[in-house]
């Protein structure tokens, strides 16, 4: 029986642990869901001047910005990359986790896609 309740226990702290990750959880001011099926989620993308958010993580996604701006991502490593977006701009984005800071002097908004799939897989040669 103990083994039984240590055993749900841990499935279920490592099940927490996982979706501690997401990024409507831990960047809740940045990202809120806008539309979600079994395929894909939408996110809304308010970013404001100055924020930071704490590490998160992304599925497979595309994203699209309506009003550009400027942005620190900083990945798991600490690596930290300066990325300067216009209106217009869509990037597609492999699944990733990082940080973000807006170093610009413009509120950033856009639509990111995250697909639920699993990616494709590459064609045999």
């Amino acid at each position: 029986m103990k083994k039984l309740i240590f055993i749900l226990f841990a499935f279920v702290m490592m099940g927490g642990a996982a979706m501690a990750q997401d990024a409507t959880m831990m960047a809740g001011t940045v990202y809120r869901k806008a539309f979600e099926n079994e395929r894909v989620r939408m996110l809304r993308v308010k970013f404001k001047v100055g924020e930071i958010t704490a590490p998160h993580s992304h599925p497979d996604y595309l994203l699209y910005i309506v009003e550009g701006g400027k942005f620190l991502s900083s990945n798991e490593e600490g690596v930290a990359t300066l990325i300067e977006l216009l209106p217009g701009d869509y990037l597609w984005v492999p699944a990733e986790k990082h940080s973000l800071k807006n170093v610009g002097t413009t509120t950033i908004t856009g639509i990111a896609v995250e697909l639920k799939e699993p990616p494709a897989a590459a064609p045999a040669k």
